[in-house]
């Protein structure tokens, strides 16, 4: 990019138009120019960010017509763990709430 020349004073308006507008343009050529960049740069700063979708783990989600999908299994165990721990405590409770159910009943 060249600076434009200073006008000498013997210089017409109209060639001074001109120059203005030839300055002008190449300022607005240089900012689009520029603009360009700066939408290439943004772009590569996101993409380096998120370079890519991270796919997720690949754990078996169907099952065969035999087979028993994972959620059901762990789920099954857990339930047989509670009622493990808990079983005697419910059995409890509920003796003694039909206890209270009989004698207000009758």
């Amino acid at each position: 990019m060249s600076s434009p020349k200073p006008a000498a004073s013997n210089e017409s308006p109209e060639a001074l138009r001109d120059q203005l507008e030839r300055a002008l343009e190449e300022r607005d050529r240089a900012l689009v120019e520029l603009a360009r960049e700066r939408e290439r740069v943004n772009a590569l700063r996101l993409w380096a960010r998120f370079p890519a979708e991270v796919d997720p783990a690949r754990y078996p989600s169907e099952v065969g017509p035999d087979g028993t999908p994972l959620r059901y299994v762990v789920a099954d165990r857990l339930n047989e763990g509670l009622k493990g721990l808990l079983g005697p405590l419910h059995e409890k409770g509920r003796a003694l709430f039909e206890g209270k159910g009989k004698k207000e009943g009758g």
